[in-house]
């Protein structure tokens, strides 16, 4: 007999959820910039319209720009005449000084493990630069209507109007075809730092000196890509102290790979 009240549907599972995101009609557009693939994943029924399509051409473009503005390899850049003392910050475009400012913020926020000031060749955002521009870029779609994610990298910044997850995978540094754990985010920014692709030392710019290498990546879900990348650059640096610092960080979650494979996941000990 019924109620007529109805009975709520148990909540999906995360294996369901998933699955039921990837039933999503959906569309991908991929270009190149700051000398990595970057693509935009739209999921829903305004994958393939027209006025999609357009503000993803929109929000790439703006992508082209930042690196034109802010790239230290171009010797036009607004960036590398800031540096030559070409052009004094108070007349810089207003992206670079908006970095400049985050910088300040991300210094002062990890205790100086993130520092765009610590080189010998001076202001250095780099560290920033992509997750910010992957924030912009999500902004940028904001009108677009499902579910939408922008990658680059390994990186990206992601929201989910459907309420289904996006799925981001985290490799074996031995094997990387080899998948060690998955991280589910819906709105945010999810970074990962590492060294296992590259076989470099991390250095702390606090002293100068290479940091433990405790982690071989460090992937964190934080509220925007440019954050999340603040912290599992700090991740790296912090080596053994990080699983306690990162869990006072407010938001954050993640997982870190260590030497043979040793995964371990935590979560912020706070909301954010």
């Amino acid at each position: 007999m019924s109620t007529g009240a109805g009975t709520a549907a148990p909540p999906l599972t995360d294996d369901e959820a998933v699955a039921a995101a990837a039933t999503l009609p959906r569309r991908a557009w991929v270009e190149h910039h700051m000398a990595m693939p970057w693509s935009v994943h739209v999921r829903g029924d305004a994958a393939d319209a027209p006025a999609t399509a357009d503000a993803v051409a929109t929000a790439l473009a703006g992508v082209a720009a930042a690196d034109a503005e802010l790239s230290p390899f171009r010797t036009d850049s607004a960036l590398s005449r800031l540096r030559r003392g070409e052009l004094h910050l108070p007349d810089a475009p207003a992206g670079l000084r908006e970095v400049w400012d985050l910088c300040l913020l991300a210094r002062e926020r990890t205790d100086g493990v993130v520092d765009a000031w610590a080189w010998r060749d001076g202001f250095d955002p780099t560290g920033l630069t992509k997750g910010w521009a992957l924030d912009r870029a999500l902004v940028a779609l904001a009108d677009v209507p499902g579910d939408v994610a922008v990658v680059a990298g390994g990186d990206l910044a992601v929201r989910s109007t459907s309420g289904l997850p996006w799925r981001v995978g985290v490799e074996d540094p031995a094997d990387r075809r080899r998948v060690l754990a998955w991280v589910d985010v819906r709105d945010g920014g999810v970074a990962t730092s590492g060294t296992a692709a590259r076989g470099a030392h991390v250095v702390d710019p606090r002293t100068g000196t290479p940091a433990a290498p405790t982690w071989s990546f460090a992937t964190v879900v934080a509220g925007s890509a440019l954050w999340a990348d603040v912290w599992a650059t700090a991740a790296l640096v912090l080596a053994d102290d990080a699983p306690a610092a990162l869990a006072r960080v407010a938001g954050t979650s993640g997982v870190f790979v260590g030497a043979g494979g040793r995964v371990h996941r935590w979560a912020a000990l706070v909301a954010g």
